[in-house]
C-alpha cells in the first residue's frame, strides 16, 4: 500500500526501512511517500534484499496494513511527526478498537 503524506512530516533517520513486530514492514521515504508490505517470512541473504511472492496475501496480513494505513493518515491529519516508533505506538493504540 502506498500512503501519501507531506514530506516535512517525515523525520530524518539514518536508515528508512522498517520491519515491524505485527508482521508488516514501512519504508519512511523523505518525499512523503510510505509504503507498507507484509514482512516476508524467510528471506535468502543471496537475494540481496529483492523479494518476489506472487501468492495472496493473507486476511491478518490485510488488515494489519490497513490498520498501518489508517494510523499514517491518522497522525498526518494531526501534524505529528512520522517515525518507526509513533507509527507503532499509533497502531498499539488502536487494537482496542474494531
Amino acid at each position: 500500500v502506498l500512503v501519501l503524506v507531506s514530506p516535512s512530516l517525515v523525520k530524518r533517520q539514518k536508515t528508512h526501512f522498517h520491519n515491524l513486530p505485527c508482521g508488516a514492514s514501512i519504508i519512511l521515504g523523505n518525499n512523503g511517500y510510505l509504503w507498507l508490505y507484509p514482512t516476508p517470512g524467510q528471506q535468502d541473504e543471496e537475494a540481496g534484499g529483492y523479494y518476489t511472492s506472487m501468492e495472496p496475501v493473507s486476511l491478518s496480513d490485510r488488515e494489519v496494513i490497513s490498520r498501518l494505513r489508517n494510523c499514517l493518515l491518522a497522525l498526518s491529519a494531526h501534524k505529528v511527526l512520522l517515525f518507526d516508533t509513533s507509527v507503532l505506538y499509533c497502531y498499539e493504540a488502536s487494537l482496542v478498537h474494531q
